[in-house]
């Protein structure tokens, strides 16, 4: 849309940066009803609800419901570092968003982060042996 508009000016560049909002959290996640229920006591479920309306009016079809775990992110910021010597941040970020916010993807677990890498446009073994490592877990912790 700012191209349409500004059809002389380069495309603002964006670079995504690693912020995890629950470091704390342990590797594999912990069960998203739990996290809920620690972050927001009684009022949990509603959070959720106003969320998914808003995403509604904006055409996101926000599916908390399919949310299984609340992940421990590390693994996600990594890929986002991987994705983004390839070039494909926007395209990595957008896939996370979409497999964590209406699919319900496991956001920890590998084997899902790699199938998101390649629907991202990235090599899917790359990606998948990238996770196996350690590189790059200092750079976002």
């Amino acid at each position: 849309m700012y191209q349409a508009q500004h059809p002389d000016e380069d495309k603002p560049a964006v670079r995504w940066l690693p912020f995890q909002l629950n470091p704390d959290l342990p590797e594999g996640g912990i069960p998203r009803e739990e996290y809920v229920a620690r972050k927001f006591g009684a009022r949990g479920k509603g959070v959720n609800e106003r969320v998914t309306q808003a995403g509604r009016q904006v055409g996101i079809p926000f599916a908390y419901e399919k949310m299984k775990v609340q992940p421990n992110t590390l693994n996600a910021h990594r890929l986002m570092v991987f994705a983004e010597r390839a070039g494909r941040q926007d395209e990595l970020a957008e896939e996370l968003f979409r497999a964590h916010f209406t699919e319900g993807a496991n956001l920890t677990d590998r084997e899902a982060l790699a199938d998101i890498a390649d629907r991202a446009g990235l090599d899917r073994k790359a990606a998948a042996d990238y996770l196996a490592s350690d590189t790059d877990r200092d750079t976002i912790a």
